[in-house]
């Protein structure tokens, strides 16, 4: 009954899953470093962390194309500007949301993205302001863990379907619900939190298998 839903194993997709948990866990460690700097006593505003992530990735991109003596060959430019600047916004977003709330909430609420459109706020730079060397520590820490979490995430996504890919990403809602408190001395998610959660991861994986019994032929399907 479950043939082609549940994918075979092999070393490669075994590869890719352990990746893109890993991805998973990458960013949610990101956001915790966020709190750290906070109960660190730092006030290092949202903006300096977006643009510090986007800095430091622009650097590692830009060494990697040149390290393998890659051409950057633009196609489509308008829309190439376009995902760029909706994907800094949502990415300050994401950061705020980690500030104003606990590490648990903002992830959780993350992982609705399936869900809704969400409105993008506009972003004030006047509140740039030059690190000093502690805040240096978080903002690198912060961007390095969340580049690793999009690596791995695109590695991982080269051996596994983007659907079995979105079922274990989905995992950062456990994963912050039960590391919050520990980490970050997050309140415990309470009974309706947890509902929350769980309603949301299982959205997600309803979705999914709904879409890979489609794909493999449905229930009728004679392998």
């Amino acid at each position: 009954m479950l043939s082609g839903v549940i994918p075979k194993m092999d070393t490669k997709s075994t590869l890719g899953y352990l990746a893109v948990f890993t991805s998973a866990f990458c960013f949610y460690m990101s956001t915790v470093v966020i709190k750290w700097s906070a109960m660190a006593g730092l006030h290092i505003r949202t903006s300096m962390f977006t643009v510090a992530r986007f800095i430091l990735g622009f650097i590692i991109v830009c060494i990697a194309i040149w390290l393998g003596g890659h051409k950057i060959r633009i196609v489509k430019k308008k829309f190439l500007v376009g995902k760029a600047l909706l994907n800094i916004l949502a990415v300050f977003c994401f950061f705020k949301a980690v500030a104003l709330t606990s590490v648990a909430q903002a992830n959780i609420l993350n992982m609705t993205f399936p869900l809704f459109i969400a409105l993008l706020p506009w972003i004030f730079f006047h509140e740039m302001q030059l690190p000093n060397s502690r805040e240096l520590i978080y903002l690198f820490w912060c961007s390095t863990l969340a580049i690793a979490g999009q690596f791995l995430l695109t590695q991982g996504f080269r051996y596994v379907t983007a659907i079995e890919g979105g079922i274990i990403a989905s995992t950062r809602i456990f994963l912050a619900a039960l590391l919050g408190p520990v980490l970050v001395m997050d309140p415990a998610l309470s009974f309706a939190g947890w509902i929350g959660a769980f309603l949301i991861f299982t959205g997600n994986v309803l979705l999914t298998v709904k879409k890979v019994r489609k794909f493999a032929g449905g229930p009728g399907n004679p392998s």
